[in-house]
């Protein structure tokens, strides 16, 4: 990268920062926004409660809701291609589908992968080097 596109980087960071600074991070919007914050995290200024694992049958009610939500987007004649005909055989095609997300194993590749895209369309120069090898650039 040439000089110019350097002091580019360097200029759009710096005027970033003032900006969070300035219209986001001031002194006078903090005490609110953690008020908030904590009002969020914790209600009745406690720890929630911890959450409830749904039973067999709730689970099967779950899976079943939101394959329906899922139809719900989706056009008929779309559905009757993909899923079949039959409301009750397109619903219980869609549940199947959503059996993958039983598998811990898949969550975490699956959330992993999302994350990984999240941060490499924040900084493209994640895909190209390693968090140490942008740290030691960084450094030097």
């Amino acid at each position: 990268m040439s000089c110019d596109g350097h002091w580019l980087i360097l200029r759009s960071s710096r005027l970033l920062s003032d900006a969070i600074q300035t219209h986001i991070l001031h002194p006078s919007l903090l005490p609110p926004l953690l008020r908030t914050a904590r009002a969020a995290l914790f209600p009745n200024n406690a720890p929630a409660p911890p959450r409830q694992i749904p039973s067999a049958s709730e689970q099967v009610l779950i899976r079943r809701r939101c394959a329906e939500a899922i139809l719900s987007l989706v056009p008929l004649p779309i559905q009757d291609v993909y899923f079949g005909p039959g409301a009750e055989r397109r619903v219980e095609e869609v549940e199947e589908l959503l059996n993958i997300f039983d598998d811990s194993y898949c969550n975490k590749h699956l959330l992993y992968g999302a994350v990984e895209l999240i941060l490499v369309r924040l900084m493209p120069e994640l895909a190209e080097k390693g968090v140490e090898e942008l740290l030691e650039e960084r450094l030097s």
